[in-house]
Formats: structure tokens, C-alpha cells, sequence
């Protein structure tokens, strides 16, 4: 009870997203039980309008989350109801979600810190501001596909939009880190860059002469064949010449 008092004083819910390469989100530092989530698309409900924004029809939510149920508006307030139960435990009064007319919105008193927010906003820093410093802070926050269990159309669209965004700052950095030579360091953005995309042969073809220079030619035959690998099953077809020549050089060593 005194918990509840504690927290009902303070106006200001907070929620910490990580929802790239995993899902998980804390209310004022505590993790949500994924038991609480009654249903799977209450949660991606929340998650749609913080990503969002502003308002979004009710029309368009129905049409997005249950455009094969017969009533969809009794789906939509049972999810909102999940959602409102969540917080009521330390917040009795608030409500997560703003209404407007026939239309949603988070509500504006709620402080959202998320993972892909950071992303974005320093990547625009980045654009405007050149420097090694924030391509490592963004390398940090790049752990993986935003919310990849998720296979609703507004998660793919995003899902799309932050993989080139982490594939730009992933190739960038190795290359600068290929001109330095650092090769430790080269491997594992590199690595990270092939985890997100299997396809991605510039990460390759850096990765394999990383293992070059250090001496480990069977790693770069290993990084190879994986790639041909992947190529084969999705592509019916073989990579850049440029790579089987690192191959061939890494079989003879």
C-alpha cells in the first residue's frame, strides 16, 4: 500500500523500452511480467502508439490488430482494459492512454525512454556531426531486428527503416576500423553487422580480411562458407568474385 502512495505521488509514470533484438519493458525500473499481458496484442497495441505518437483512429487500430473479428471495438477495449490494469497496480488514477473523439494517443504525461528512440536520435546527430565517438554510442544500442517476433505491418515497416539505419552505422565504422587496422575490434562490428543480415557482403568481405591479417585463415574460410551458405538457400546464386578470391587465399594458407 505504502508503495502504491509512493507512486500515485509521483504524476509521472515511467517506461524503459528495449525492443530491439528482444522485448522488454519496465514500469519505473520494474520489468512487466509477461503473464500480465493477457493477450499478445495488447501489448503490441501500447507499443503501436507509442511508436506512433500522436492519435490514431480507433477505425485504424481495428483494422490493424482484428480486421477478421466481428467485433472488433469489444477486441480493442478489452486490450485497452489490459493495458490500463498494468499500471493501475502503482498508478490507481492514470491512464496510459489518451482518448480524443474516436481516436488514441499515449498519454502525454507518461515519460517513454526507448532503445529505437536513441537509435533514431543519434543517428540524426550523426548525419549532421561526422565523428567515431557516435557511431561506438550507436554500435551500443544496435542489438538486434526491433521487436522481430512482431509480424504486424507498422513492425515491419520499422523493423526495415532501423536495420538500414544499423547496417549504415555497422559498415561505417568498419571501414574506419579497417583503415586503422584495428582488427579485434573489426570482428565483432563486423560480426555484429552479419548477425542482423545474413546477405550483408561488404560486412563480409571486412570480416574475412580481418581474419587475414590476423593470422586465422580458417576463420576466414569458416566466414565464407557460411555466406555461401546463405546465398545458395535464399539467392539460388554465389558471392562477389572478390570474396571467393579471399576464400581461395584463406584455402592456401
Amino acid at each position: 500500500f505504502a508503495r502504491v502512495q509512493e507512486h500515485s505521488a509521483n504524476s509521472q509514470p515511467n517506461l524503459e523500452l528495449k525492443l530491439l533484438g528482444q522485448c522488454s519493458i519496465k514500469l519505473n525500473g520494474e520489468t512487466v511480467n509477461r503473464q500480465l499481458w493477457t493477450t499478445q496484442k495488447a501489448k503490441y497495441l501500447l507499443l503501436r502508439l507509442l511508436n506512433h505518437g500522436t492519435y490514431l483512429s480507433c477505425e485504424q487500430i481495428i483494422e490493424e490488430f482484428w480486421p477478421e473479428s466481428s467485433n472488433g471495438q469489444a477486441c480493442l477495449w478489452k486490450a485497452l482494459s489490459i493495458i490500463k490494469k498494468i499500471f493501475k497496480a502503482h498508478y490507481p488514477d492514470f491512464d496510459p492512454i489518451a482518448r480524443c473523439s474516436s481516436a488514441l494517443a499515449p498519454n502525454p504525461r507518461l515519460k517513454v525512454v526507448a532503445d529505437w528512440q536513441n537509435l533514431e536520435k543519434l543517428w540524426l546527430q550523426y548525419r549532421s556531426h561526422k565523428t567515431i565517438h557516435l557511431l561506438k554510442d550507436i554500435k551500443q544500442l544496435i542489438r538486434g531486428h526491433f521487436l522481430p517476433q512482431c509480424p504486424m505491418e507498422w513492425a515491419t515497416l520499422k523493423r526495415v527503416r532501423l536495420d538500414y539505419i544499423s547496417l549504415q552505422i555497422l559498415t561505417e565504422l568498419a571501414n574506419h576500423q579497417y583503415q586503422q587496422q584495428d582488427w579485434p575490434e573489426l570482428v565483432e562490428t563486423t560480426s555484429q553487422a552479419i548477425n542482423l543480415e545474413p546477405l550483408h557482403q561488404e560486412s563480409t568481405y571486412l570480416l574475412m580480411q580481418a581474419y587475414m591479417a590476423m593470422q586465422q585463415p580458417q576463420l576466414a574460410a569458416q566466414t565464407f562458407e557460411n555466406l555461401q551458405k546463405v546465398f545458395k538457400s535464399q539467392l539460388n546464386r554465389t558471392p562477389d568474385r572478390r570474396l571467393s578470391e579471399i576464400y581461395q587465399q584463406a584455402r592456401q594458407a
